[in-house]
């Protein structure tokens, strides 16, 4: 099993994904399942971090939007370990 890694590793794929880019943190671990056809998608995500901060793109990717960047860090519990009390899956 391998240990934490820091978060800024995920930013490739969150950048353009997402627009948003984790600034710090520790991923511990991930778990996802994706389902498509032509019609729908389906998806599950549950992601167990700690000390998570994220910034937030405006769409042309080149400028943060802080709005955004500032309503992320608030929504986003700074840790969700399954140790914690406000544990969300």
């Amino acid at each position: 099993m391998l240990g934490p890694i820091l978060g800024i590793a995920f930013n490739k794929m969150t950048k353009h994904l997402l627009l948003a880019e984790i600034q710090m943190g520790e991923i511990h671990s991930a778990w996802f399942n994706f389902a498509a056809n032509e019609d729908e998608s389906r998806d599950k995500l549950k992601i167990n971090y700690e000390n998570l901060k994220m910034m937030a793109w405006k769409t042309d990717k080149e400028k943060e939007a802080k709005f955004l960047t500032f309503i992320a860090n608030k929504a986003i519990t700074k840790h969700n370990l399954p140790e914690d009390t406000d544990y969300r899956t």
